[in-house]
Parts: structure tokens; C-alpha cells; sequence
């Protein structure tokens, strides 16, 4: 199965914005695109911590 091109570029471009590296493995992060397993079976959204602080990055929000 071939990754769609949108998910590859929403979870390298987020890595622009501080999100963290999820890991390889569902147990290592919760479901969210910067898992490789979850971006891989198709998830296309954050969990609660990445998306704030990608948020947060984009809006140009101080993170303290």
C-alpha cells in the first residue's frame, strides 16, 4: 500500500511547526499522522498535543 501524497506532506510539513516524531509503533504514540503506523493505516489528523503545538506555532502563539 502506497502512502497518498497529502498524508506524507502533512507529516513532514508539521515537523516545520515543532511537531515531534511519533515513532514506528501504535503503542509509542497516540493516533495521530506523526505515528508512521497511524499516518500509514490512513490517519490524517492530530492527536490533542501535536495539534496544539502546531496550532500554536502557525497562530505565532508564545508556547509558555
Amino acid at each position: 500500500m502506497d502512502w497518498p501524497h497529502d498524508s506524507i506532506v502533512q507529516h513532514e510539513v508539521s515537523h516545520n511547526f515543532n511537531a515531534e516524531e511519533g515513532g514506528w509503533w501504535p503503542w509509542e504514540h497516540p493516533i495521530c499522522i506523526m505515528n508512521y503506523f497511524w499516518a500509514w493505516w490512513g490517519v490524517d489528523v492530530w492527536c490533542d498535543e501535536c495539534w496544539n503545538r502546531v496550532y500554536v506555532n502557525v497562530q505565532g502563539i508564545s508556547e509558555e
